[in-house]
């Protein structure tokens, strides 16, 4: 005898409001409260801006440009100095002008620059500007807000990359942080950054302590854009630091010594003078115990276009005159202050061998 089937009511689908609907009306609400008329910006071109600016590129290498997005650029330029303000173009075609834009710009907007946008109904003008003179010195973003605070009839924005897949968004009456995911806990990355260069610098003397939080938050961000992670300790000297020590100096190399497309001059200086104040024991020590694990820094070492940075630092630090290891180790540090590339990453790839116990392509 057949079974009869039941029918089961069906439940009225659930409605489920997308990310993409919440930053649109966001986008509405945030260029209103910055004082831009629909005429100028609208809408879906602030959008289009948080998403290049979220995903930015150049052939596979991550980029993390800062954006000035105002109507009246020598306004907020002008009371700045140093200031410095390099114009690449304009373009009047909508929609698509702030993508082109930003694709032109991206590439060398990197800190201190920043790109500067200038926008009016019928065109955008568009370059890079930076006030930078020293790693230490007071950025754009800090000078334009500082002067901004007694000019709120000014259209102004300021955007950047916060963390993974979020945008800061900032404007003389607000800040936040744009997700563009689910996950807030992609929201952290640069807030915990800001947060430990406060308590490094926290002990340093008052008069120098902004300029000494700057610094490391720039060396903290720049580590983790070049893709070593987050650091997580502080230097001192007693003998228990000798581990954080080990992790502060493989954060110092990497930046130093940058990737195949280069290195940030601003980040490297900082990094090179930290090194330096390393002493001699502590070097020795950490080239005995720890340098030979060190997969970051030998993986770069095995790059050619990043081998000869790693000679040029040897030498500024002098490691020729140092009591090295024997064995592999002392050879490749001979081999760095003869300034022979091929020996450092034949080298490099036999302690990476060593250390993995698996082939490493030379």
């Amino acid at each position: 005898m057949a079974k009869t089937s039941k029918t089961r009511p069906r439940k009225s689908p659930t409605a489920v409001r997308s990310i993409a609907d919440s930053i649109h009306d966001l986008a509405g609400t945030v260029l209103f409260e910055a004082g831009f008329s629909k005429k100028v910006l609208d809408k879906e071109e602030l959008v289009e801006i948080l998403r290049t600016l979220e995903d930015c590129r150049e052939e596979g290498r991550a980029l993390y440009p800062e954006i000035l997005l105002t109507t009246r650029l020598d306004d907020c330029l002008k009371p700045i100095h140093p200031v410095q303000l390099v114009m690449c173009g304009e373009s009047a075609d909508r929609p698509g002008r702030f993508r082109r834009a930003l694709k032109r710009c991206a590439a060398v907007a990197a800190e201190p620059w920043v790109i500067v946008l200038e926008v009016s109904t019928d065109r955008l003008r568009y370059g890079v500007a930076s006030t930078n003179v020293r790693a230490d010195a007071e950025s754009l973003y800090e000078a334009v807000f500082d002067f901004a605070a007694n000019a709120e009839d000014l259209p102004l924005m300021f955007l950047r990359r916060h963390g993974t897949r979020a945008v800061l968004l900032r404007t003389v009456k607000e800040e936040r942080v744009v997700s563009l995911t689910l996950s807030d806990e992609l929201l952290k990355a640069a807030d915990d950054i800001a947060g430990f260069a406060r308590i490094v610098s926290a002990k340093t003397n008052e008069a120098n302590r902004p300029n000494s939080e700057r610094v490391i938050q720039r060396l903290l961000e720049q580590a983790c854009r070049e893709g070593h992670g987050f650091i997580s300790c502080s230097v001192e000297s007693s003998a228990a630091s000798i581990p954080a020590l080990a992790e502060c100096l493989r954060a110092y190399i990497c930046v130093y010594l940058g990737n195949r497309y280069g290195q940030s001059w601003d980040a490297a200086s900082v990094a090179e003078r930290e090194l330096k104040r390393v002493s001699r024991d502590r070097w020795e020590r950490y080239f005995e115990k720890v340098f030979p694990g060190e997969q970051d820094i030998l993986f770069k070492l095995c790059e050619p276009k990043i081998v000869g940075r790693w000679i040029e630092l040897v030498g500024l630090l002098n490691f020729s005159n140092f009591d090295m290891p024997s064995g592999v180790m002392g050879k490749l540090i001979s081999a760095s202050s003869k300034k022979s590339a091929n020996e450092v990453i034949q080298h490099a790839t036999t302690l990476l061998r060593q250390y993995r116990g698996t082939s490493v392509a030379s």
